[in-house]
């Protein structure tokens, strides 16, 4: 017969116990990251010149400026990778002409890649300086860029 302590149905060596297997388990959950890295084919500056979609960094990418021509549903994108630490211009909405479609770095600059309406640039490896967008529109007038991410 398993003797009890007034203060519970369980000995208290059983809750000590319980209390330490769930203090492991709990750390075992922490150490363990949120969800998996995606699977690229090339980090930091390898990825320079490299086709975002190609190599898999686009599948953790996140929009960090945008500029927009308002009437005509035209969105230019700087998209950012931390798995791939790299920026890329992003274009969608535009069918016709475009002109000096870039993302642009200090003297460093990529052009672009269609697919469709939507077009983008090869990628810059880009932690620490400054990244932009920019494209002129042709056919649609004007230019649009970014701010500096």
């Amino acid at each position: 017969m398993m003797r009890t302590t007034m203060w519970g149905h369980r000995p208290l060596l059983a809750r000590l116990g319980a209390a330490v297997v769930a203090a492991v388990a709990c750390g075992a959950a922490l150490a363990m990251p949120a969800h998996a890295t995606a699977a690229v084919s090339c980090y930091g500056d390898f990825c320079s010149g490299q086709d975002p979609q190609a190599t898999g960094c686009a599948a953790d990418a996140v929009t960090v400026a945008t500029d927009k021509v308002y009437a005509a549903e035209i969105y230019l994108d700087l998209r950012w990778s931390p798995t791939c630490k790299t920026n890329w211009a992003r274009l969608r909405g535009v069918s016709g002409t475009i002109n000096n479609f870039k993302v642009v770095q200090p003297a460093t600059n990529y052009s672009r890649i269609r697919s469709g309406t939507n077009w983008w640039t090869y990628m810059i490896y880009s932690p620490n300086l400054c990244t932009y967008a920019y494209v002129e529109l042709g056919a649609y007038g004007g230019t649009l860029q970014t701010s500096c991410v």
